[in-house]
């Protein structure tokens, strides 16, 4: 089946955002969105999207191993999958810390047209988390101009994930580890308590 297309018997509430793609943002600050997504997303957008930093540093990385600085991106929401993240948020306790700490995220989201070519252009006050440049000060490769339009759009399920291609084949790799780490203390737990709540794959 080509990649582009979807299943004939599969339904828009049944399919979701999956897989990598390489994409390129342009000097105006556009990238397009590979063909394979565009109906699902006009289905499930309006039209719009929201962008925001991503999430998956703060949910999935170790901060002891791997400062949150050292990976910056992008998630995208459909606009409607964006109202719904945020009425959930609000509708936690004032000071629950989840709410405590997604609020950065809300307060960085700008929303964004998709254009009649399936483009979305990302604004400038967020384009700069796609560099690479980490730690204040540090300074950026002699390349990093040269690769700045070298991005990954990930699927993850209900939004994208926007990233620098070396950026996300470190966090990739990072939540690797992390999660084979988390299975095999789940192991470790279940050893010392047959009865401990874990979360071992099902395989």
């Amino acid at each position: 089946m080509p990649q582009d297309e979807s299943p004939r018997n599969a339904s828009p509430a049944d399919e979701s955002f999956e897989g990598e793609s390489n994409v390129s943002i342009d000097g105006k600050g556009r990238f397009g969105i590979p063909g394979r997504y565009r109906n699902l997303l006009a289905e499930r957008s309006e039209g719009k999207v929201v962008i925001t930093l991503a999430f998956t540093p703060v949910t999935a990385l170790n901060p002891e191993t791997q400062p949150f600085r050292r990976y910056r991106g992008l998630s995208i929401f459909p606009l409607p999958t964006w109202r719904n993240f945020r009425s959930n948020l609000e509708r936690r306790e004032r000071f629950d810390p989840v709410r405590a700490t997604f609020s950065v995220f809300v307060a960085s989201a700008l929303t964004c047209d998709i254009d009649s070519q399936g483009r979305i252009l990302v604004p400038p006050a967020l384009r700069g988390f796609l560099n690479r440049k980490s730690p204040a000060g540090e300074k950026p490769p002699e390349d990093d101009e040269e690769d700045n339009n070298r991005l990954k759009l990930v699927g993850v399920t209900e939004r994208f994930e926007l990233w620098r291609e070396e950026v996300w084949e470190s966090v990739r790799e990072e939540m690797l580890a992390a999660a084979a780490q988390r299975l095999q203390d789940d192991r470790d737990a279940r050893r010392a308590d047959p009865d401990a709540k874990t979360y071992d794959l099902p395989l």
